[in-house]
């Protein structure tokens, strides 16, 4: 796995809805500076592509920041095909306002109504672009814990990756995750609460040993 390029997605994006409000989530980017922080100090190459977070970016890692979700695929889209592994840690806003407004919108007595349009699937894009040998991890954060692994094995299969990792909404903006990695073998392995840090870490040697297997 020496020489290997990671290509890192990190934090929330925006959706703008005029000059001063937008769209966003509770995604602090910390998980994903912890996974490209590990990577760094195994000697892989780390490209980290993030939306807006408060972090100090990683000596010796190159960032990218964007802001919304279209910038942040037109950066993926560049550095995709020269990576070697891709982890999607990023929480890209689902969907976009049909219409930005050039002025701040006033409030006003009526009801307003935003209509909104589905932002482009980076994931999915990288899935069906994969080249042969190239590892996909994404990242699935989900409220509903009945259901949520089999929303999870879903986009394993209808994102063409290798692993995904289920993780909850207690997760954002905190330095523990409790996390449940399901393998495209369908193999499922349930973790205890650990530091960012230390998952960070377990990311780094699974695949490793993924990619000597593959």
């Amino acid at each position: 796995m020496k020489n290997k390029t990671v290509l890192i997605t990190a934090g929330p994006t925006r959706e703008f809805i005029d000059p001063v409000r937008f769209i966003s989530n509770l995604s602090s980017g910390k998980l994903g500076y912890k996974i490209a922080e590990k990577f760094l100090s195994f000697g892989f190459k780390v490209i980290l592509i993030n939306g807006p977070v408060s972090l100090k970016p990683p000596k010796g890692v190159k960032v990218y920041n964007v802001v919304s979700a279209s910038e942040m695929f037109a950066k993926v889209k560049k550095f995709f095909p020269k990576s070697d592994i891709f982890i999607s840690t990023a929480a890209v806003c689902d969907y976009k306002p049909v219409k930005i407004s050039k002025q701040k919108i006033k409030k006003s007595k009526e009801n307003f109504i935003l209509k909104l349009t589905p932002t482009i699937d980076i994931l999915k894009y990288c899935g069906k672009n994969r080249r042969k040998g190239q590892i996909l991890v994404g990242f699935s954060l989900e409220t509903d814990r009945k259901n949520a692994l089999k929303y999870a094995f879903k986009k394993l299969k209808e994102k063409n990756l290798d692993f995904v990792v289920v993780n909850f909404k207690e997760t954002f903006d905190s330095d523990y995750i409790k996390p449940t990695i399901i393998f495209s073998s369908c193999k499922v392995v349930k973790y205890k609460k650990l530091s960012k840090e230390n998952f960070a870490l377990e990311l780094v040697n699974i695949i490793k040993n993924y990619g000597k297997k593959n």
